[in-house]
């Protein structure tokens, strides 16, 4: 599926702190509905998995690098499986 690019909100952003170790994703739902190529609760979990991708270090600062991540991100969620 395409990803919806219409809007320059972010769906999805996150933070890692050292003390205490703790990581924070927050999930613009208003957005992930706009842009979701597929049901709302498949694309939450997307953007979680995105979210943790960039703690993780991941960038997506460029076209080569987004598009590598989101194929990262990608094969992470159809590894899940289907969400009930």
């Amino acid at each position: 599926p395409q990803r919806a690019n219409a809007s320059p909100a972010y769906a999805v952003v996150s933070f890692a702190y050292d003390d205490p170790p703790l990581i924070e994703i927050i999930i613009n739902i208003d957005q992930a509905k706009r842009q979701a190529p597929w049901e709302l609760k498949t694309e939450i979990l997307f953007l979680y998995i995105h979210g943790l991708l960039h703690i993780l270090g991941y960038k997506d600062n460029t076209v080569k690098k987004r598009s590598r991540m989101l194929a990262l991100g990608k094969k992470i969620l159809d590894k899940c499986g289907s969400i009930s």
